[in-house]
């Protein structure tokens, strides 16, 4: 799991009563947070827009609610009666108030634009659906996930099991799955970005580890220094950034999977040599590769509390 957090979705200073959070990366290298949160009744709290970078945000009810009112743009957006397992998605770049009738407990995460982008490439979207900002439906499967990650909210950061990055990540990709209609809204809210066909494509060609990032460039038919610009726009790092990001969560899994060498991993990852692949590991971990081998190795492992 991840510690640095990325945009705030909610906050006691936006009026929540208590939040926790559980921060990790997706497939597609990008930080996803679930919030689990907590609203007294009668009060209203505020759930924070989108960013370029997201494309919704779902909350996954864990109580029953006589009445719960979603407002936008000073109206109300939607309202009714809830029940455990009963999921709210909501699009668009603009903030949503909530307000409760009971004691408002869920989980509220957000879906990065990429993951959509990659789980709902070419799922059809209705011309209702469209114009859609929210829906609201019953989600066994989404209700069982939220459960099963629970637990993970009273561990410490650093004791949380590995299962607990799966979980996330298999949330965030369940529920993307169900937001095919929110798939063009999110990509309008980054056209100032690089275009969903072209932030795939320079995600998958720098991945291969072989290219230069002219070539890359060409690929999403744009000179050198617009992709390099418009990049930073979608990934907020430069694309060598990315790329070295990305060798050293290669080097990470080796580490941790094979007795391999430093030298041997330098090489098949890709680094000049050796010293670079340990400069570059430094600077995004903060440690020597060997050092954090050792201290991963000999992590205690720990099970969730009752």
């Amino acid at each position: 799991m991840r510690g640095r957090p990325n945009t705030a979705i909610c906050g006691k200073d936006l009026g929540w009563s208590s939040i926790s959070t559980l921060t990790c990366q997706t497939l597609e290298h990008v930080e996803v947070t679930v919030i689990h949160a907590t609203l007294e009744a009668g009060h209203t709290a505020i759930l924070e827009p989108c960013t370029a970078e997201q494309a919704c945000t779902v909350i996954l009810h864990l109580g029953t609610i006589d009445r719960f009112e979603l407002h936008a743009r000073g109206g109300v957006l939607w309202g009714g009666r809830r029940t455990p397992g009963f999921v709210s998605v909501i699009a668009g770049p603009q903030a949503f108030s909530v307000k409760t009738s009971h004691r408002l407990e869920a989980l509220i995460l957000r879906i990065p634009r990429l993951s959509l982008l990659r789980i709902a490439p070419e799922l059809p979207a209705t011309r209702k659906q469209n114009h859609q900002e929210a829906t609201d439906s019953y989600d066994p499967v989404g209700h069982g996930l939220g459960l099963a990650l629970l637990p993970a909210f009273r561990i410490a950061a650093e004791s949380r099991p590995r299962s607990t990055t799966h979980l996330v990540r298999a949330m965030c990709y369940h529920f993307a799955s169900k937001c095919a209609w929110a798939r063009d809204k999110s990509a309008d809210a980054g056209r100032r970005g690089l275009a969903p066909w072209q932030a795939l494509t320079a995600e998958n060609l720098l991945e291969r580890g072989d290219l230069q990032v002219r070539e890359v460039a060409e690929a999403c038919q744009l000179s050198a220094r617009h992709f390099a610009r418009l990049f930073r726009v979608t990934f907020q790092r430069s694309p060598h950034t990315f790329l070295v990001e990305r060798r050293v969560d290669g080097l990470k899994r080796l580490l941790l999977s094979t007795d391999v060498s430093l030298a041997d991993a330098a090489v098949q990852l890709g680094f000049a040599d050796q010293a670079s692949m340990s400069r570059s590991f430094r600077q995004v971990v903060g440690t020597s590769p060997g050092a954090w081998r050792t201290s991963q190795r000999h992590r205690p492992k720990s099970t969730p509390s009752p």
